[in-house]
C-alpha cells in the first residue's frame, strides 16, 4: 500500500467556543484521515462495503515506537481473528 493523501480530522463533533473563527491553516494534533492506495486490486476487490483495518505509516523516526506499534496490530489482529466485530 501507498500513502496518496493525508488530510487533518478531528474526532470532536464541535469547538470548544472562544469568541474566534476556527482557521484552516491551524496545526493540528490528532487523528489524521489517511487515503491509501492498494497495490493489490484483488484484494482490494474482495473486500465488503465498509470494511475497517488497523495500519501503521512508519518513517525513519521514531523507530523504537515501531515495536510496540507492530505488537498493537498484531493483537488487533488475534482479538479480530478470535472475537470478529
Amino acid at each position: 500500500m501507498t500513502v496518496e493523501s493525508i488530510t487533518p480530522g478531528s474526532d470532536q463533533g464541535q469547538v470548544a467556543p472562544s469568541g474566534l473563527l476556527p482557521s484552516a491553516v491551524q496545526e493540528v494534533h490528532g487523528p489524521l484521515f489517511v487515503c491509501l492506495k492498494r497495490d493489490d486490486e484483488a484484494f482490494a476487490n474482495s473486500l465488503p462495503a465498509g470494511a475497517s483495518g488497523e495500519v501503521a505509516i512508519y518513517s525513519p523516526k521514531g523507530k523504537p515506537a515501531q515495536v510496540i506499534c507492530k505488537v498493537v496490530i498484531r493483537m488487533a489482529a488475534i482479538k479480530n481473528h478470535i472475537v470478529p466485530n
